[in-house]
């Protein structure tokens, strides 16, 4: 039998339990440089509990949101190879929408599709941790008192500093809008999606000091912040706001 743990996507007081409560820990890793500098990080939280509460925990990358279609996905996949070569699975898990149909339907994608490529996916990465899995004794999960303090210390100081940061823009006329940026790799999802309330948006975020590249998505409209007198010309001709975001 295995036990999954799953992970919220920052490094709190939950992924370190998981960490020490696990043996092993599969990293999903999108072909991207921000995904790629949390891999960094997460490693070097691994090294920390080893150290701190010699307990050594092996990790594996999974590449996942794979698009083939798409020229800088196989650069970022020759990276990820080259800084993780021993420790990638070899199977990898492709953009598929049946894979979010699915989820948005609350079923598993073997009763929605068994035959799309997701689960095709999955199904040889399932195949691949069983075949390679080595018998190993359950970890203990006790924690006393010692072991909840050297916690504590960890968290304290080792984990990145995060600022909360809060962005509104006016559009009272507006049916839905996200913020996109490079804090989230440009994504629109319902976790980017921005709060109404009384013709304002806004949306809460915690990031690491630096600048980051946003816009807000107004019904599909991409534009920059109003308000933001800081921009950046993008690829495309067009303005992003730049977000300074420091200590």
């Amino acid at each position: 039998d295995y036990i999954l743990i799953d992970c919220p996507p920052n490094l709190g007081i939950l992924t370190i339990n998981a960490l020490r409560a696990a043996n092993e820990i599969i990293i999903p890793v999108e072909a991207s440089r921000f995904s790629l500098e949390g891999v960094s990080q997460l490693t070097s939280i691994i090294n920390l509990v080893k150290e701190r509460l010699n307990h050594t925990v092996d990790f594996r990358i999974l590449v996942t949101n794979f698009d083939s279609r798409l020229q800088h996905s196989f650069k970022m996949l020759e990276k990820i190879k080259t800084d993780y070569k021993n420790r990638m699975f070899s199977n990898i898990i492709h953009v598929n929408v049946k894979l979010k149909e699915a989820q948005n339907e609350g079923l598993h994608i073997h009763v929605y599709d068994k035959y799309c490529r997701g689960a095709k996916d999955y199904f040889s990465l399932s195949r691949e941790i069983i075949t390679q899995e080595n018998p190993s004794e359950a970890p203990s999960l006790a924690l006393d008192k010692t072991f909840k303090k050297r916690l504590k210390e960890i968290l304290k100081e080792s984990l990145p500093r995060l600022n909360e940061i809060t962005l509104t823009v006016k559009a009272p006329e507006a049916k839905e809008v996200y913020l996109a940026g490079e804090f989230n790799n440009w994504k629109l999802d319902e976790n980017s999606r921005m709060e109404h309330t009384n013709g304002c948006w806004t949306k809460r975020l915690k990031l690491d000091s630096g600048k980051y590249r946003y816009r807000f998505v107004i019904d599909g409209n991409w534009t920059e912040d109003p308000v933001n007198p800081l921009t950046q010309l993008n690829s495309y001709g067009t303005l992003d706001s730049l977000l300074e975001v420091t200590k």
